[in-house]
């Protein structure tokens, strides 16, 4: 059972209703950040990038398009989507040939023509409480579904596309967000590993916990294309899919906003839309040049080591590399939040207690090191505890 559904059922935490009048406030609250102007050039392609593989999508046969559908965990849901199909509907008759064949068909013709169809672009946003009795459109959390179809034409492209870049070893050694075989825990154990082993050599980290300003929703969108072409990958499919995109709030006995489009970001509840940032945000650690880095999507933590008495350098070279963070978040059209950014001293006892608290000044800001962080869900102290 999904973690929010055992949470809500403990909290006894029902829907909150909108007031309908209310849904086109909402709507153009969430596509404020999705529409705001790119001021920046498209960034260069790094010169450590170069690949001489070339990617384009293939037709794929029914076998495969079954194997997509296994990956959806909803199929027997009842309720409508934008296209007024319910997955249990598809569920139910996906199995028929002529239903097999059409989708098919459907999918492949996606593929030859580099063209994702119009009516698949809509994202039907729900708005969840994120506290009780809300009363403006940041107290809800915009919970983005998007047709059946849609997601299945997607998958189909996410298998072909991410065997490519498995394939050919395109994302960072660690980058841990939604690939197989790599998982939050993963993410975790690498990095707690790495500290564990320096704490055993006499060595001191300083960890920094990055926070990314809505990181999904402002990626520019033909920076992504071109960031495909850097890695081989025919982009045209992808700009298909990511132009036209728009979306509507649904309200309460099928009222709905006005239809809305954003012009940036990743498509919110995609099948898509976390491979297409783990892309975007993957030639991050090639301006890294002291720290070591872990990403599990807009999770990033920078993690330097050494000697005691080495600590200014320290400082400094990850002073260093936040500044180079700041830089690509800049070009890519990216914000750092520095005042939400975390920062800890890990060490053994004696280390920690002899160094005591730290600061960095970074862009006009400190960064101050905490006695304990939260990354991944987890919670870090400086003695590892």
């Amino acid at each position: 059972m999904h973690r929010w559904v055992v949470a809500n059922k403990f909290l006894k935490k029902g829907t909150q209703k909108i007031p309908n009048m209310k849904l086109d406030e909402q709507n153009f609250y969430y596509c404020g950040v999705s529409n705001e102007k790119v001021n920046v050039a498209c960034p260069s392609k790094p010169p450590s990038i170069h690949f001489n593989s070339e990617f384009n999508f293939r037709s794929i046969t029914n076998h495969e398009l079954f194997n997509a559908w296994k990956f959806f965990k909803k199929k027997q849901s009842t309720g409508s989507d934008q296209l007024g199909l319910a997955a249990q509907m598809l569920n139910l008759t996906i199995s028929y040939p002529p239903v097999t064949d059409y989708l098919t068909y459907l999918v492949n013709r996606s593929f030859s023509e580099n063209t994702f169809p119009t009516k698949f672009k809509v994202s039907a946003i729900t708005p969840v409480p994120k506290v009780p009795n809300p009363t403006n459109p940041s107290q809800f959390r915009p919970v983005a579904s998007q047709a059946t179809l849609a997601k299945l034409t997607e998958r189909c492209a996410y298998d072909q596309l991410i065997k490519y870049i498995d394939d050919n070893n395109i994302f960072y050694k660690n980058q841990f967000g939604f690939r197989k075989g790599h998982s939050c825990e993963n993410a975790m154990l690498a990095l707690i590993n790495f500290i564990q082993q320096q704490i055993d050599k006499g060595n001191i980290c300083l960890l920094v916990a990055l926070d990314l300003s809505k990181a999904f929703d402002v990626i520019v969108r033909e920076f992504f294309l071109t960031k495909l072409g850097w890695y081989g990958i025919n982009p045209e499919w992808f700009r298909s899919c990511l132009t036209g995109r728009c979306q509507y709030v649904k309200g309460d006995n099928g009222m709905m906003s006005v239809v809305m489009e954003t012009k940036r970001g990743c498509p919110q509840g995609s099948v898509n839309g976390p491979l297409i940032f783990s892309i975007y945000i993957n030639d991050l650690p090639l301006v890294i040049q002291h720290c070591l880095t872990f990403l599990f999507a807009d999770d990033t933590q920078l993690c330097i080591s050494g000697k005691p008495n080495q600590l200014e350098q320290m400082k400094k070279n990850l002073v260093e590399d936040l500044m180079s963070t700041l830089d690509w978040m800049t070009k890519n059209g990216m914000t750092l939040n520095v005042h939400k950014t975390q920062l800890i001293v890990l060490g053994n006892a004696y280390n920690v207690s002899q160094i005591g608290q730290i600061s960095l000044e970074v862009n006009d800001s400190i960064i101050v090191s905490r006695d304990s962080l939260k990354s991944l869900g987890l919670t870090i102290d400086s003695k590892l505890k």
